[in-house]
């Protein structure tokens, strides 16, 4: 048996096991961070750069552009759509022979317009059958009055308007619908645009309420 020491040996015993038990801990903590330091994983690519989210990224972009593209086309064609049915009502308009009085203020408005663009001198106003029988020896005395020049009338193959040409000259205007239209076209599309955006504009901002008020009024 072995003889133990005194009081003072076996505690400095005592130490000397716990300073050794410290240092193999702290030794094998040691080799246990070097090891978790070796097999860390490394970070993975940037998903900024992943060829799939870029490629995802460029078709939602696509696709936003096809929207805006598709939704502005639809927007283009329900103006050229209601563009073209104002036109013709005013064709209608324009074509109507079934008022006498309207046919004389119509016709006078295109002599004057016409007249007041060619050189002086006696005039031949040719107009469609139909509005010829409307405009009587008394509305070509005041017309030529009102122009200034004698005025005589010839029925031809118009649609609608008027053509008034000199009587001595190979000089003419065309007041017919179709040269109007022509001539015209430019100012008239862009009356046209301005007030359906106008209307479009006007639709947008009312409230849902009372679209829906309007809705289910015009279905009643």
């Amino acid at each position: 048996m072995k003889t133990l020491g005194s009081v003072a040996a076996v505690v400095a015993a005592i130490r000397e096991e716990a300073n050794a038990e410290v240092d193999r801990m702290e030794r094998e903590a040691a080799v246990e961070m070097a090891a978790l330091g070796r097999t860390r994983p490394t970070a993975g690519p940037d998903p900024e750069s992943d060829p799939r989210v870029v490629a995802a990224r460029a078709r939602a972009r696509d696709e936003d552009s096809r929207e805006e593209w598709n939704t502005g086309l639809q927007d283009l064609e329900d103006r050229e759509r209601w563009m073209n049915k104002v036109v013709a009502v005013g064709r209608q308009v324009f074509a109507d022979l079934s008022d006498p009085a309207a046919v004389k203020r119509l016709t006078a408005a295109l002599v004057d317009e016409a007249a007041a663009r060619l050189p002086s001198g006696a005039c031949v106003l040719v107009v469609p059958e139909g509005a010829a029988r409307h405009l009587d020896e008394p509305w070509c005395v005041q017309m030529s009055t009102r122009i200034g020049r004698q005025l005589s009338l010839e029925a031809g193959p118009l649609t609608a308007g008027c053509v008034v040409r000199l009587a001595d000259r190979p000089m003419a205007y065309d007041n017919t619908l179709e040269a109007r239209e022509r001539r015209t076209e430019v100012e008239w599309r862009a009356a046209l645009a301005r007030r359906y955006s106008g209307a479009i504009t006007h639709i947008d901002e009312r409230t849902p309420t009372a679209c829906a008020a309007d809705s289910a009024e015009a279905r009643a």
